[in-house]
């Protein structure tokens, strides 16, 4: 936010004391500071707000913004449920004024950006597989505390190791095809991880899409050296495959 040149972070909302602390001193702007979003999109003069919560909030706080009448960057994923998909597009819809916005970390690197071009120009001929993978070790781990501390190990509040670290990989198999897949097979499970979760602790998928293109996807929380990509960070990359060649990418 610090390096936003169009605009001043004047406020910041966390329940959590020490990261609401820690997210003010960060910004540098001396914000003010909210436990409570509603008492923050109350005020006027706020035009634009970032959304970065666990995802089953993702929906409410979305919601709640559009309705005060501001400009909303929300990450990934946009929803939790299927049916709030619907209701968001629809209240979108009703605001085109207004701004919604959806963050996938791969979108915003020039990087991808210049393998997209590179695919879209045939110079890879034509784009047939992805592969991608995000491992890690350890994986998540679970804190001391209450359920909502670790939401991610939960299924009430989280879509597991598919939604927080899938998605912005099948997104990037989905712009190179430029197409959406039509169904996944895989399997997974609490194999490795005995902590009391209920998500996945591995999980292996392959997505079809409609001219056949497939997306082999992994990811593991037992190992996170696996240096097929050819990059620095081992742990995560994608593999572009097309009929001339190769590209391999990794933010």
């Amino acid at each position: 936010m610090k390096s936003v040149d169009n605009g001043r972070c004047i406020a910041v909302c966390d329940i959590d004391e020490k990261n609401l602390k820690n997210g003010a001193a960060t910004a540098g702007t001396n914000p003010a500071t909210y436990k409570d979003y509603r008492e923050l999109l109350s005020r006027k003069d706020i035009d634009a707000v970032v959304i970065a919560t666990p995802l089953y909030m993702h929906f409410p706080v979305t919601r709640d913004a559009l309705l005060a009448g501001k400009h909303v960057f929300c990450e990934k994923s946009l929803v939790f449920k299927p049916e709030e998909v619907h209701a968001l597009r629809a209240l979108a819809n009703e605001r085109s004024q207004q701004v919604l916005q959806v963050g996938l970390q791969r979108r915003y690197s020039k990087f991808y950006q210049a393998a997209k071009q590179m695919v879209d120009k045939g110079m890879i001929g034509r784009v047939t597989h992805v592969q991608a993978q995000w491992h890690r070790n350890p994986g998540w781990t679970m804190k001391p505390g209450p359920r909502e501390k670790n939401w991610r190990l939960f299924r009430e509040f989280s879509g597991g190791l598919t939604a927080e670290l899938a998605s912005h990989q099948i997104d990037v198999a989905d712009w190179m095809f430029g197409a959406h897949p039509e169904y996944v097979v895989g399997v997974g499970g609490i194999e490795f991880i005995k902590d009391g979760r209920d998500v996945y602790d591995n999980i292996q998928l392959i997505y079809r899409y409609p001219r056949g293109q497939k997306l082999v996807y992994s990811s593991i929380s037992t190992n996170k050296h696996l240096p097929l990509f050819g990059g620095q960070r081992t742990e995560f990359g994608e593999r572009i495959m097309g009929t001339g060649c190769l590209l391999y990418t990794s933010p």
